[in-house]
């Protein structure tokens, strides 16, 4: 039984330096996809961060269309935030 442990363990370990599971290699994507009412309405929310009083800001958008279209409006807007923050988009 202890040795069914070890090779699993072992099993294990050999996926993660193979990068496996492929989602702890990707970088995090910002900015939220909100449906809004009836279906083809999306609501793309970029935070840009906080003002002097502490208020959050975001950028939002309503996309009308699918799900892509409101994914490709966020892909094309995100730098443009990220830079406005001062902080680019690896």
């Amino acid at each position: 039984m202890a040795v069914e442990g070890l090779a699993s363990y072992r099993r294990c370990i050999d996926r993660l330096e193979r990068g496996w599971p492929p989602f702890l290699n990707r970088h995090r994507v910002t900015g939220q996809i909100i449906t809004r009412g009836e279906q083809r309405k999306w609501l793309v929310r970029i935070f840009l961060g906080r003002d002097a009083n502490g208020k959050q800001k975001f950028h939002n958008h309503m996309v009308h269309g699918n799900k892509k279209d409101a994914e490709a409006y966020r892909n094309k807007i995100l730098p443009t935030c990220a830079i406005h923050l001062g902080n680019g988009v690896k």
